[in-house]
């Protein structure tokens, strides 16, 4: 690389010529004699090298499925289990059958629709049942046994 002297004048006019935090002095004269900028060039240069030399395209995971999964019985556990549940000083019981929550031989397809239909309001059903757990003769909910 050869190396020039420049008055102040001609520096401050390619400064004036630069765009900040992008041009050296050289690739402004460059702009200016109408040449490629060697930087670039170089640069392209080396995308293009870089790109021949990958030699399959890159296969990136799959992250959307198109197939249908049927979530997992996450009742199945409490079939056949009797539960149980004080609410305003009465006994109210429940039977877990084919996946279903039986009161009253009405069926409900979650703990929580069973416990709506004894308050009246939204309850989280899997707080509200309990069960009978036979280790220790006590009734837990039904919670922990997910």
């Amino acid at each position: 690389m050869i190396k020039i002297d420049i008055d102040d004048e001609v520096w401050k006019e390619l400064q004036k010529r630069a765009i900040p935090f992008e041009d050296t002095p050289n690739s402004v004269l460059r702009k200016l004699l109408g040449l490629e900028d060697a930087d670039k060039k170089n640069s392209i240069t080396e995308i293009a090298s870089k790109i021949s030399k990958i030699s399959e395209p890159i296969k990136l995971p799959t992250l959307i499925s198109t197939v249908q999964v049927e979530p997992p019985n996450i009742i199945g556990f409490l079939e056949g289990k009797r539960l149980w549940k004080r609410f305003k000083g009465k006994d109210y019981f429940a039977e877990v059958k084919n996946g279903k929550f039986i009161i009253d031989d009405k069926a409900f397809d979650s703990p929580s629709r069973a416990a709506m239909y004894i308050t009246g309001t939204f309850v989280n059903g899997w707080l509200f049942w309990k069960y009978n757990d036979p280790n220790n003769n006590q009734w837990l909910p039904i919670d922990k046994l997910r």
